[in-house]
């Protein structure tokens, strides 16, 4: 008997309050999704924002960003220096080239700190050292200060197509 109240109230209820939030909903301009992702009327907006938004503003208006190649430069005087390649023939080879370095620094009193499967740094009384494993080939860098920008991580390989305008 409980299940058929319930089944009644729910029948009766449900589709009028449906229908009072699609009343409100068109009187109001729109349904609840639309007015969410719509932007706010113009006369809605405080003159601060009004004067950020107009349309006849240019891209450019805020200035021009700066090319990659000019962040590199600007850069490149923290970037970490290339000490040595060695091509070890082979991935596995220079993975536990990497494990030797690592107890190494250890014996060595230094603090290894291991960050992927392929990249050791190293950090002695002064400085940095990092290692990694692109493919067979070990390459090391010294880096003074500790101060490394994280785009250099990204571009350490193509430095020389970055900054040789003939490439």
């Amino acid at each position: 008997m409980r299940i058929l109240a319930i089944a009644t109230f729910l029948a009766l209820a449900v589709p009028a309050t449906a229908q009072q939030a699609q009343d409100q909903a068109s009187t109001q301009g729109g349904s609840f999704f639309s007015n969410l992702f719509s932007r706010p009327a113009p006369e809605a907006q405080p003159e601060y924002f009004q004067e950020l938004g107009n349309e006849n503003d240019t891209p450019g208006a805020f200035g021009q960003e700066p090319s990659l190649r000019q962040i590199i430069l600007a850069e490149i005087h923290d970037y970490p220096k290339p000490l040595d390649e060695l091509d070890l023939k082979q991935r596995k080879i220079c993975l536990e080239e990497l494990e030797t370095i690592f107890d190494q620094a250890l014996e060595d009193g230094h603090y290894p700190i291991p960050r992927e499967a392929y990249w050791l740094d190293v950090y002695p009384k002064k400085g940095m050292r990092i290692y990694f494993c692109d493919g067979s080939i070990l390459k090391k860098y010294k880096d003074d200060n500790r101060e490394i920008p994280t785009r250099w991580y990204s571009v350490r390989n193509s430095l020389t197509e970055f900054l040789n305008p003939l490439h």
